[in-house]
């Protein structure tokens, strides 16, 4: 029979089965360096401590997180303090949290493509492909790509190659819309110069969006008559301003003699 382990350590067995893993695994880890025994029999059998298993949890933590052995043993440190401790678990859970925040953007990137794929009724690669780019530009309105026509996803396809996130920007669209509330509250004319001002403002953003295209705005028309199927937030105060957008937008265009290919609108 075999002396028994000395009292605080463990064979490579006994350790194997503690963590869960292979006897072979930290006999790979012990040739490479990584976790390397503290004690040892006098019969050559290596023997493995508290410590050697504290180190061990951390290099199946990190293994886990996608780090090779490799990297694994540069981010590895001797612990002998309470700060030395201390450190060494900081940097677990920062490595945590970073797989928190990924797999919570994939889960978040899956069930947004679920539920775009059951609004289009089809399988469309080409506008998953476009949710996609705007998914990793995290842009939240990847509900658009499931409404809109063609040249409007030819549009926002450019935008997502180009990085532009500015051109995501709905801070604009907010504004407008919420000083078309406050000119009906005050009683301002969608016909009156102010009224006029705000529909130049606001077909001034519109072209902006479609580069001057005008065969776009037959899309842009429909697209504005989807707003059922808007996000609240982006929504905002699309239900009040419509009417005052619509009535100032059509004097504007009489005025400056703007026309428009045939179904087109100015209603978004």
């Amino acid at each position: 029979m075999g002396a028994a382990t000395p009292q605080g350590f463990m064979t490579v067995g006994e350790l194997a089965k503690r963590m869960d893993t292979t006897v072979r695994t930290l006999q790979y880890y012990d040739k490479k360096g990584l976790l390397i025994p503290s004690g040892e029999t006098s019969g050559g059998r290596r023997l493995y401590s508290d410590a050697d298993m504290v180190h061990l949890h951390r290099i199946q933590m990190l293994k886990s997180l996608g780090f090779s052995l490799e990297e694994i043993a540069g981010r590895l440190t001797e612990i002998e303090t309470p700060a030395e401790m201390a450190a060494a678990l900081d940097q677990q859970a920062n490595a945590l949290r970073a797989q928190i925040h990924q797999l919570t953007e994939a889960l978040n990137a899956a069930e947004v493509l679920r539920d775009e794929t059951l609004n289009m009724n089809r399988v469309d690669f080409r506008r998953y492909a476009a949710m996609v780019q705007m998914l990793k530009l995290k842009i939240d309105e990847t509900w658009v790509i499931s409404i809109v026509g063609d040249k409007m996803l030819d549009r926002i396809e450019d935008l997502a190659a180009a990085d532009s996130h500015e051109a995501f920007d709905d801070s604009l669209w907010h504004e407008l819309n919420a000083r078309a509330v406050r000119y009906l509250a005050e009683g301002i004319a969608p016909d009156s110069a102010q009224g006029q001002a705000f529909a130049a403002d606001y077909w001034a953003m519109i072209t902006e969006f479609t580069q001057g295209d005008m065969s776009m705005l037959p899309e842009r028309n429909a697209f504005a008559q989807t707003s059922h199927r808007w996000s609240e937030e982006y929504r905002g105060d699309w239900d009040k301003a419509e009417g005052f957008v619509a009535q100032s937008l059509s004097t504007y265009f009489a005025q400056n003699n703007i026309q428009f290919p045939h179904g087109a609108s100015h209603e978004s």
